[in-house]
């Protein structure tokens, strides 16, 4: 039930989106507002799956060179963002709402400290292992890997959620968190493939 509804309010959108652009774009921002509202943890499911396989696609054309990019990578790195966005919205967002500067400051420590290095560890062991790497193959990549990873997220991620905070409408500060996780994944599969 709640699946289709979600379903439906996508569908809606997509639909939409067929007809007019700009109208398309913001019946669609709509229904994935109210799908969000609703069924949060379905709906991040379903962009984090997205953002990931986007950002691995742009990283594979950009970064890696390749001219056809390798569908079970981002197969890969989509599943990695549907497994793992509904289990980072229910961290971050436990009593971490507010707008004031105490309780930004209060979300980029915590997410900078506790919820990014387990994404990171949880995002290189996860790779690892769907490659076939062995344990010790995995725990090197993590040696080599996360520390510049954890770099990137340092000044990707603050400067995001000062802005994220500062956006006019839910579907602005949507867009914008997309965006950004989609750059951020682009970096992690070329991290992770060694093109950078």
């Amino acid at each position: 039930e709640t699946l289709k509804k979600t379903a439906t309010a996508a569908m809606e959108g997509m639909s939409a989106a067929m007809s007019s652009a700009e109208e398309g774009l913001e019946r669609v921002g709509k229904s994935v507002s109210e799908a969000a509202k609703q069924n949060p943890g379905i709906v991040r499911a379903v962009l984090g799956g997205g953002e990931f396989a986007l950002g691995d696609l742009l990283s594979q054309k950009l970064f890696q060179g390749k001219r056809r990019p390798s569908a079970a990578q981002t197969a890969r790195l989509g599943a990695f963002g549907v497994l793992l966005s509904p289990i980072l919205l229910r961290l971050v967002s436990s009593g971490f709402a507010g707008k004031s500067a105490f309780e930004i400051a209060r979300r980029v420590v915590l997410d900078e400290v506790v919820i990014v290095p387990l994404m990171l560890v949880l995002y290189f062991t996860y790779t690892g292992v769907a490659m076939g790497h062995s344990p010790q193959e995995v725990i090197e990549k993590l040696e080599v890997h996360l520390p510049q990873a954890m770099v990137a997220s340092w000044i990707t991620f603050p400067l995001s959620q000062l802005a994220d905070h500062h956006m006019p409408s839910d579907k602005a500060k949507l867009a914008w968190q997309s965006a950004v996780m989609v750059g951020y994944a682009a970096y992690l599969s070329a991290v992770g493939s060694k093109a950078l």
